[in-house]
């Protein structure tokens, strides 16, 4: 859900910007209204193919992406960057498509008077389907963008799945060996 205001602060915001840019607004938790989640998008990191949100505004320089909850981008953006990429088909796509778009000129910002709310995770949960797209994907990123840093990816992986196993998240467990054993295999379509 979105604040009433939310589209014309990041049209007033996007027409005051020079050049092309990628905006993201503060999204906060659709429980808890004044709980932010985060500001605009999170940080990558690449020794471990994971992400991490910027929940404050003196952490803004470290963005690296605008999160797919709230991407605002003027057509022309599409046109030079491309479309979102499929073959992630859920979680990351936005991650390779901000880095893709930057990497040609496009910059990332956000609007701080843009507000919009998340339930977070009330599609897919937090079990098995989010774990397993969130580590096949993140190593079919990592692969494209810093292919030497895999093989640190894939320590972390393990290291992911042996903590779940020893905190009994079972589930969870099973989406990081499974995402691990799908990215090994190249699969790049849906989880059956």
């Amino acid at each position: 859900t979105v604040e009433q205001d939310a589209m014309q602060q990041l049209v007033n915001f996007a027409d005051q910007q020079q050049g092309k840019k990628i905006i993201g607004s503060v999204v906060k938790s659709y429980e808890e209204k004044e709980k932010v989640l985060f500001y605009g998008g999170a940080t990558i990191n690449f020794n471990t193919g994971t992400i991490k949100a910027i929940t404050h505004t003196d952490m803004l320089d470290k963005l690296d992406y605008i999160s797919g909850a709230s991407l605002f981008a003027h057509a022309s953006s599409f046109a030079v960057a491309g479309l979102l990429p499929e073959h992630y088909f859920l979680i990351w796509e936005e991650t390779d498509w901000n880095y893709g778009a930057r990497q040609k000129g496009i910059e990332i910002a956000v609007c701080q008077t843009a507000v919009c709310y998340d339930k977070i995770s009330t599609v897919i949960g937090k079990g098995f389907r989010a774990h397993y797209y969130y580590t096949r994907n993140g190593l079919y990123f990592i692969s494209k963008y810093r292919k030497e840093k895999t093989g640190l990816v894939l320590v972390s992986a393990g290291l992911r799945f042996l903590k779940r196993i020893l905190t009994g998240q079972w589930g969870q467990a099973r989406g990081v060996w499974r995402g691990v054993f799908d990215y090994l295999k190249k699969k790049t379509h849906a989880m059956e």
